[in-house]
């Protein structure tokens, strides 16, 4: 009868669980403000996800909408395979997800952000040991995923290892694409400010295959050694 119990208890905890991802995917948006102070289930500006992070893990295809902070990645890559240390911590985009920067923290339609009033900076900064190798990262077996990355400043990336990663079969160099490494995916990126990031080859952007729609992006102080200080 116990055993019975706690089946059925996990079984119970399960199937809420799908539901809540569900639920926040049917109606979206997700929401992640790094100063909300409530639930932390991403269902409001008041019990936003705290952390960006979390709300790609937690979440299906939806828009996610940011407000104004400074969010650093903190994981590998999931399924990465040779991953070492800090500076392969990367936001990793998902199939389906449009991820929107530039919120003050209370608007109620995407129309009412302000992206140069309330900059979203994702960060490769990570203190010492240097920065990581890639921001933001695509990594996709084809073209058929569709991701977004809209109004973002992206900086600090230092793409300037001299080994490769494999993440979703994959092959993804240490020295390509500081700010943001794509390959395979149909990826949007729109309206971001990509600044001070470096690498080999592509300081900005790098894509190493798939298919990019670039729309009202601006890229400054970005640096390559061999080639592509913007993009490669």
């Amino acid at each position: 009868m116990k055993l019975f119990y706690a089946r059925t208890q996990w079984v119970a905890l399960s199937l809420f669980l799908c539901l809540f991802s569900a639920v926040l995917s049917a109606q979206g948006p997700a929401y992640v403000n790094d100063n909300a102070s409530g639930n932390n289930d991403g269902t409001s500006w008041t019990d936003a996800f705290t952390d960006l992070q979390s709300a790609l893990d937690n979440t299906g295809p939806i828009e996610i909408w940011v407000a104004e902070g400074t969010y650093k990645p903190s994981v590998h890559p999931a399924g990465c395979t040779s991953c070492a240390t800090n500076r392969d911590f990367t936001f990793l985009l998902k199939d389906g997800v449009s991820l929107y920067g530039g919120f003050a923290g209370t608007e109620t339609l995407l129309s009412e952000r302000d992206i140069e009033e309330y900059p979203t900076i994702l960060s490769g900064d990570l203190g010492t040991g240097g920065g990581a190798y890639h921001v933001v990262l695509a990594a996709f077996a084809s073209t058929t995923p569709t991701t977004r990355l809209d109004g973002f400043t992206i900086t600090m990336g230092s793409a300037n290892g001299s080994s490769n990663i494999t993440v979703n079969g994959a092959t993804i160099a240490r020295n390509k694409g500081g700010g943001i490494f794509t390959s395979g995916g149909t990826n949007t990126l729109a309206n971001n400010s990509l600044s001070e990031n470096s690498a080999r080859f592509g300081g900005g952007i790098y894509t190493e295959s798939g298919t990019n729609a670039l729309m009202n992006n601006s890229l400054s102080g970005n640096m390559a050694f061999d080639g592509g200080g913007g993009i490669a």
